[in-house]
């Protein structure tokens, strides 16, 4: 569930941020061939920076946020003397 959130979020933020990018790339379609080219050069490596950059911070969130969190030693041992049957 944490994934799907981070997920989200950040691709929520980078649309806020690049959609431009993903304007100019998909008016390419509709455009004339000298037009559509330039856009098309200027569009597609845009969004391939922005997945990436979209990807780094997936993985950077879950790092700070969600990794130590759910698997960490002592947690583990709190829950399981807390589970035990009395």
């Amino acid at each position: 569930m944490a994934c799907i959130l981070l997920i989200a979020k950040h691709t929520l933020r980078g649309l806020v941020f690049s959609w431009p990018l993903y304007l100019m790339t998909a008016i390419g379609f509709y455009t004339e061939p000298p037009l559509n080219w330039l856009l098309w050069t200027l569009g597609v490596p845009g969004i391939a920076i922005s997945i990436h950059i979209l990807s780094r911070g997936i993985r950077e969130g879950y790092r700070t946020r969600v990794a130590d969190r759910l698997l960490n030693r002592a947690n583990l041992f709190q829950f399981l003397r807390n589970s035990r049957p009395d």
